[in-house]
């Protein structure tokens, strides 16, 4: 290959690469007032600092909680999750978390691995009904999509003013 084809292959890929697809879907009827939230992140590495990048994604007026969880986290979720937000009075959560979609991706000729997503769902507390849910393709080395991204959607979705 000469120079030009491999720079080009190189611009494709970091341009198909930053691009994230989002599909959502919204439960009209059961998407509450709220403006206390309570992001909680599950990720692969660095959960608190993924869901520190959510403090300043949403529109003014919103109060945001976060807590975050990785691989390396101890503590039982559920309890520090209903916890925190009873402290904090927050009226819906939002959480973002890695899993596995139960297809296998190709990554070559003769390798395959299995394909996980990037999912995000809100819920009204305390009932605990969800409202909002998005999922989202993710690349080989699992980073989160950007905090941006979500909260983006949210506004679109019209869940958040």
């Amino acid at each position: 290959m000469n120079l030009r084809t491999i720079a080009g292959v190189l611009l494709a890929a970091l341009v198909l690469g930053g691009c994230v697809r989002l599909q959502s879907n919204t439960l009209d009827e059961a998407v509450p007032p709220f403006n206390r939230v309570l992001v909680v992140t599950k990720t692969k590495r660095e959960g608190d600092r993924y869901a520190r990048q959510f403090l300043g994604r949403f529109p003014s007026g919103y109060e945001v909680s976060v807590l975050g969880f990785d691989d390396l986290s101890f503590g039982n979720a559920d309890s520090l999750i209903a916890r925190l937000a009873r402290e904090n009075g927050c009226q819906a959560l939002l959480l973002v978390e890695i899993r596995p979609t139960g297809s296998v991706v190709s990554t070559g000729k003769y390798s395959a691995a299995p394909g996980f997503e990037w999912y995000a769902e809100m819920r009204a507390l305390p009932s605990n009904q969800p409202f909002w849910k998005a999922a989202s393709n993710i690349w080989a080395d699992f980073n989160p999509p950007d905090a941006s991204v979500f909260v983006n959607r949210l506004k679109k979705d019209g869940i958040l003013r």
